[in-house]
């Protein structure tokens, strides 16, 4: 073998590493978003456990976006039922929310649980927005006491540090570029770590098509991607093989 043959090796098997590694690294994404829909499967058909039992075993839900790692447990979320009355007050909408082809808000209106458990926000589903971006009228819950029932999901990341309008409770629902909510709670008062999507069924709801994968790439995507960088591993190993073989 001639010395060129040899210093091309080198980066021949670099870039094999590499798309191997990429291979690899598509796979297990493809197995922790099955982990993550199989979860969303089992929640939604158990029967729903009561809010402040399941507070009294765990204190918050992970964000979902922080386990970026494949090897870690995805936030799974939890069928819950909590009894209690609406706090039109707190009602703020979460901005560029896609549906279809569609962009909108999603409702969410402050809960207040009876039993004296850490109030929660609700999303009570999706509105559209009109092409000049006023803020849609939204109605108040019912009054009184009342009882929701949902899926308790890991609150959606904060993203970047984008500025939100000025807002007191009691004022029109703003539109927010992203929740935060460690900021909301100095206006608002405490909040349990988490959302609840309310039922499709329910009350008080608006458009509800709750996914476990919201614009995202699903499992089969990611073990297509596989492929592709597993199969320019191949060729390029056979191509400096097919290189070195022909050389007199």
């Amino acid at each position: 073998m001639r010395r060129s043959d040899v210093l091309w090796a080198v980066p021949a098997l670099l870039a094999c590493a590499g798309f191997a590694w990429l291979g690899a690294w598509q796979l297990q994404r493809g197995a922790w978003k099955e982990r993550l829909l199989a979860g969303w499967a089992s929640a939604a058909s158990e029967a729903p456990r009561d809010y402040a039992a399941v507070l009294a075993g765990r204190s918050a839900l992970p964000r979902r976006e922080d386990l970026a790692a494949p090897t870690a447990d995805p936030a799974l979320p939890l069928a819950v039922v909590v009894h209690g009355r609406w706090d039109p007050a707190t009602t703020l909408l979460l901005d560029n929310q896609r549906l279809d082809a569609a962009i909108g808000v999603f409702v969410l209106t402050r809960f207040v649980p009876a039993a004296g458990a850490t109030p929660l926000l609700v999303n009570r589903g999706w509105l559209p927005l009109p092409p000049d971006r006023t803020p849609p009228t939204v109605p108040s819950p019912g009054p009184g006491e009342t009882t929701v029932r949902g899926l308790l999901v890991a609150a959606p990341a904060a993203g970047l540090p984008l500025q939100a309008p000025p807002w007191s409770p009691g004022q029109p629902p703003p539109l927010l570029p992203a929740l935060d909510l460690e900021r909301l709670q100095e206006v608002a008062g405490p909040l349990f770590d988490g959302l609840l999507q309310l039922d499709a069924d329910a009350a008080d709801g608006f458009t509800r098509r709750w996914r476990a994968l919201p614009n995202t790439l699903p499992p089969e995507r990611h073990r297509g991607y596989a492929v592709q960088w597993f199969g320019l591993a191949a060729a390029v190993l056979a191509v400096y093989l097919v290189l070195v073989l022909r050389r007199p």
